[in-house]
């Protein structure tokens, strides 16, 4: 009970100061199946370099994702990096990001909590993103891919006002 106290103690004021939020749909394979899970989403940088040719950001946030599968639960996710293009800002109306995340999940469903690494690709335009990676549990040696698809307040929200 004092895991589940603490996590919420600690998600509450992270969700609060994010600066980027997402809700999205998530398919995922997990044991031969396919899954649809809800996944709720909130990051926000600390560190950010707006270079000549890439932008890179290094931050933190958390992740909830509902189901039964091996990543299922709240991760939190205290080193994300991303890299980008220099125009992130730029003309173009959608945005593309690498990225990396690195977090330890609660598993409310299989008791499997452990450090989970996430490499990713991200595309939003204005509030629609989609995000592709592959979870994968170093501690228990289990993983699953995923395909996220929804509505989110990132990048591309912020481009609908630049014009």
């Amino acid at each position: 009970m004092k895991k589940y106290i603490f996590i919420l103690l600690f998600f509450i004021p992270v969700a609060g100061f994010s600066q980027l939020v997402g809700v999205a749909g998530q398919w995922t394979k997990f044991e031969g199946d396919s899954h649809f899970q809800f996944n709720a989403s909130a990051s926000f940088p600390y560190l950010n370099n707006l270079g000549d040719k890439t932008c890179w950001m290094f931050g933190g946030g958390v992740d909830y994702l509902s189901g039964s599968t091996t990543v299922s639960g709240l991760n939190i996710k205290p080193a994300q990096f991303v890299i980008t293009s220099a125009n992130i800002f730029g003309v173009k109306s959608y945005t593309i990001m690498l990225g990396a995340d690195a977090g330890y999940n609660f598993n409310f469903n299989h008791g499997n909590d452990g450090i989970i690494l996430t490499p990713n690709i991200y595309m939003d335009y204005k509030i629609f993103y989609v995000k592709a990676g592959y979870d994968y549990n170093t501690s228990h040696n289990e993983g699953q891919f995923f395909v996220r698809a929804g509505l989110g307040l990132g990048v591309g929200f912020f481009k609908m006002f630049k014009r």
